[in-house]
Order: C-alpha cells, then structure tokens, then sequence
C-alpha cells in the first residue's frame, strides 16, 4: 500500500511540477530569471518525483514479493541503482536535479509572491 502511494505521489509532482509547471504560479519573476527559475525547478520536482516513485515501486515489489527484508528506504534505492550502469546514470541525472532544486529553492525564496 505504501509503495503505491509513494507512486501516486510521485506521479503527481511529476503532473503538477514538471509538466504543469504549477510553482511558478506562487512567484512574481520576470525576464531572463523566469526560464532559469522554472528550468531549475522543473529539474529539481523532476528528480524529488523520480526519488518517490523510485522508492514507491521498490515497496511494491517487496509487498509483491511477500519478502519483509527487501523493502528500502531512500538510502537503499540509491544503492540498489548504483549498482546498475543505467542505474548510475539515472543517478547523475537525479543528483543534478536535486542540485538545481537546491538553486530553485534561493529563486523561490527571493520571488515568492506576498500572501
């Protein structure tokens, strides 16, 4: 039950964040800082949905499996992939996300809309 949360959850960020793009309705920014702040956060809710539905399929293959030993945490997945060599690119891919999110999150807080 879990993992098929984690998975909706993850598939919904991916809906509203990456392609949507429903942050930027919280931000007053024009001009060239506009397309970095959504490039960057597309990017980063890019990479934090993969992580979820990452985590979420691996819960619901160890339910499917009826193996109480295999469901793992955030820590686990990232292991389990590295041990792949499409694994490791996925990797990549998701750390430069998370790297860029961290950069959306300074454009977030300098344009953020006054409630």
């Amino acid at each position: 039950m879990l993992g098929v949360v984690l998975l909706g959850v993850g598939a919904f960020q991916f809906y509203k964040n990456v392609i949507k793009a429903g942050f930027m309705e919280r931000l007053h920014v024009e001009g060239r800082a506009e397309r970095a702040t959504r490039v960057a956060g597309q990017s980063g809710y890019g990479a934090k949905a993969t992580v979820l539905a990452l985590t979420g399929i691996f819960f619901a293959s160890a339910a499917i499996a009826y193996d109480p030993e295999e469901p793992k945490d955030l820590s686990g997945v990232l292991a389990e992939l590295a041990g792949h060599v499409w694994g490791k690119v996925l990797l990549w891919f998701i750390a430069i996300g998370l790297a860029l999110f961290g950069l959306f999150c300074f454009a977030e807080a300098k344009y953020r809309r006054a409630a």
